[in-house]
């Protein structure tokens, strides 16, 4: 098994050492002394966009075709059949209450945003997130999530998500960039300025 191809798509360093590398071509592993490959054959898709390294030492891998989760030395993969809406997963997130969040696409636009937690998935349509827009963060404030794409900005609470760009009445509906600063402020830069929101509105 040769090294991966220079470009990648997502890169981390878990807890055991090991480095962990996406590309086009599948998902790699390095344990300080060889690579391992990771492809079709034991995740949904080669073309692999994203890994991340759950709280619970479980690896997940976001691919075009669905997101897979390895346990120990085994591969479960979560598609479309297994009650994961949408088929190219962009974007994978764990929150403060261990729950893996993932922003799924179909013909290269927004379908839903998923969460896995108790065994189940859940998907949230555009409508529920009342967001327009592709979700390119997502992000823990407190003990809720946000999700933030260039259009606006939703909160969920644990039951339903709210608008903050139309809870607090900003006009702007071009967004760049979003932060949680360290006083646990949100931070947010705007075609027509930078906006704060603080835990008490």
């Amino acid at each position: 098994i040769g090294e991966p191809d220079d470009y990648f798509t997502s890169h981390i360093q878990d807890t055991e050492g090991n480095i962990w590398v996406t590309n086009l071509d599948g998902t790699f592993k390095f344990d300080g002394k060889k690579w391992t490959e990771y492809d079709k054959e034991q995740l949904p898709s080669d073309i692999c966009n994203q890994v991340i390294e759950s709280s619970k030492k479980e690896i997940w891998v976001a691919t075009k075709y669905g997101v897979a989760k390895q346990d120990v030395d085994e591969w479960v993969s979560y598609e479309k059949q297994r009650g994961l809406h949408g088929n190219v997963i962009v974007k994978l997130f764990e929150d403060k209450e261990n729950r893996i969040w993932v922003a799924t696409k179909k013909d290269h636009r927004f379908k839903f945003l998923c969460v896995y937690e108790h065994g189940k998935w859940k998907a949230f349509s555009k409508d529920q997130l009342k967001i327009r827009g592709d979700i390119t963060r997502i992000v823990d404030f407190h003990d809720k999530v946000i999700a933030f794409s260039k259009k606006g900005i939703s909160i969920f609470n644990g039951k339903k998500w709210t608008n903050l760009i139309e809870q607090n009445k900003i006009a702007d509906d071009n967004f760049s960039e979003l932060i949680v600063s360290r006083d646990k402020s949100i931070w947010f830069a705007g075609r027509e300025g930078l906006y704060q929101l603080s835990t008490d509105g």
